[in-house]
């Protein structure tokens, strides 16, 4: 279906891109940024800890300054996604580095808000949903 789809005359500004997150041989920034899974399957490798900030080192230079990220999982809450965008934030602010587009200090992401339509479940006194979408924009 997604080759299809691709192949409408009217959806020609979609792109289909298959590349390891981990390892991006892409060289350019994106204005859209899906993840339906990716960090979900990073965090159950043996090395999750230290993939995971391989991950948002690639995210962060995937996604185009005004640009939005938008994740789904199924392994970590909201709060849990909006502390490691937080670690992000502090990570890239504490370093200073400068962003070599715009010679300032690094872009962050913020939240921008998530989905809050998904069926939840009430487990140990805690109500919550089994999956998660959350959106960021990159400042």
């Amino acid at each position: 279906m997604c080759s299809r789809i691709g192949d409408v005359k009217h959806l020609s500004f979609v792109l289909k891109m298959v590349d390891d997150v981990l390892e991006t041989k892409l060289d350019r920034k994106f204005q859209l940024v899906m993840d339906k899974g990716t960090l979900d399957a990073i965090g159950l490798h043996p090395d999750g800890p230290l993939k995971r900030i391989m991950y948002w080192e690639s995210v962060w230079n995937l996604v185009a300054p005004g640009g939005i990220l938008v994740i789904t999982s199924c392994n970590n809450t909201k709060d849990e996604l909006l502390q490691e965008v937080e670690n992000l934030n502090q990570k890239k602010t504490s370093i200073q580095e400068l962003d070599p587009e715009s010679g300032s200090v690094p872009a962050v992401f913020q939240y921008i808000d998530h989905v809050r339509t998904y069926p939840t479940i009430m487990f140990g006194g805690v109500e919550g949903s089994r999956v998660c979408s959350v959106a960021f924009r990159r400042s």
